[in-house]
């Protein structure tokens, strides 16, 4: 059950990520997330 939840809730995690981050491309700040990703990938 927790285990479903946690995999639901990683799902939201990483699709808001991904939706910010083209969303903070189209506003012009690419070079702010790409510092973001770098972080996140290191």
């Amino acid at each position: 059950m927790y285990t479903l939840l946690a995999i639901i809730a990683a799902g939201l995690l990483i699709g808001l990520g991904i939706w910010f981050h083209r969303w903070g491309l189209t506003r012009g700040g690419a070079a702010d997330a790409e510092r973001d990703e770098d972080r996140r990938h290191h």
